[in-house]
């Protein structure tokens, strides 16, 4: 599950998720458009709250 950039428990600096402590996997894509991103190792429980509503 990929992780918003905008998201106030990611930690961009240790590319980690505050929530739950754990490492993400990140990419730096770079072309026409560039842009980096962030992605959780399993499944994030703050999609799983947006997914309930």
């Amino acid at each position: 599950m990929y992780c918003n950039g905008n998201c106030e428990h990611l930690d961009r600096k240790h590319k980690k998720c505050l929530l739950t402590g754990k490492k993400l996997c990140y990419m730096k894509v770079r072309g026409s458009i560039s842009y980096d991103a962030y992605e959780h190792i399993g499944f994030c429980k703050k999609d799983e709250e947006n997914t309930e509503k």
